[in-house]
């Protein structure tokens, strides 16, 4: 089960930078996209509870930004 998703960010956009994780092809986050605000190095969500299966793909999607750097995603599973 996917529990969480551990973000990061090399570098910290100016403005905040809104990410969507996807499974298949289909948002997991109910329509409530993560946001790292201005400045931020890291953000931990763990509100999620997702079955992932061998055949499962998981996306990493950047909605908005402006000039962040090196973004890096660490799924949870428990």
């Amino acid at each position: 089960t996917l529990s969480g998703v551990y973000l990061t960010l090399g570098v910290p956009a100016s403005y905040s930078v809104s990410i969507d994780v996807k499974k298949n092809g289909v948002s997991i986050l109910s329509n409530n996209l993560i946001t790292m605000t201005a400045n931020t190095y890291k953000t931990t969500i763990r509100s999620l509870s997702q079955t992932i299966t061998s055949s499962d793909y998981l996306t990493v999607d950047i909605v908005s930004a402006t000039n962040g750097s090196n973004l890096s995603a660490i799924f949870i599973y428990s």
